[in-house]
């Protein structure tokens, strides 16, 4: 399937490559296994991982493939035909959405940044945090789509989204690379009423 390139308000996403499914699951594995996962993972795979060889790469692979089997099974009903890197930028904002149920009603990544970025608990505080720091908002971010350029719902990285978005606020203007997968079909986690 081609990447169709959709005249709207907003045209500036912009695809940046092609990306495998391999290497999608790779990248995304390695960062759940160096952050959010690294205490479950054992040193010497962990040395790997951080090694970023052949073998560590593989370790990131299955780890991903493990850890978020339920996001990749929904990816997978939805009938995947490509996956790409783009680069989204303040401009994008309208198209980029949040995951949800899908009989809730849509929910735009710049309200749900507005909602961390004051939430009082653990959740607002992480945010607040990256928010807060230097360092610009890194991937991967894994999200779903019908076309480029959208809409788009952000599967995983919302949190580092919503930041991305307080840097935006805050003047601070970059884009931010992002891996679609366009499928054929919404997936479990797109709400019914997006476009």
């Amino acid at each position: 399937m081609a990447v169709t390139r959709r005249r709207s308000y907003v045209d500036k996403m912009r695809v940046l490559r092609r990306l495998s499914t391999e290497e999608l699951l790779t990248a995304w594995g390695r960062h759940e296994a160096l952050g959010r996962f690294r205490d479950e993972v054992p040193p010497d795979i962990l040395r790997l991982i951080e090694e970023d060889g052949s073998e560590g790469r593989r370790h990131a692979l299955a780890h991903g493939n493990f850890k978020r089997a339920p996001v990749i099974a929904a990816i997978n009903a939805a009938r995947p035909t490509l996956c790409v890197e783009v680069e989204v930028t303040a401009e994008d904002l309208p198209l980029l959405h949040v995951m949800c149920l899908p009989t809730d009603p849509p929910r735009l990544l710049a309200d749900h940044a507005e909602a961390l970025l004051t939430h009082p608990g653990p959740e607002g505080d992480y945010v607040r945090e990256l928010a807060a720091g230097e360092a610009p908002v890194a991937g991967p971010f894994v999200a779903v789509a019908r076309t480029v350029p959208g809409p788009i719902t952000i599967l995983d990285g919302v949190h580092r989204g919503s930041a991305w978005v307080g840097h935006l606020r805050a003047g601070r203007l970059y884009p931010l690379t992002v891996a679609v997968i366009l499928t054929l079909h919404r997936t479990q986690f797109e709400s019914e009423q997006e476009p």
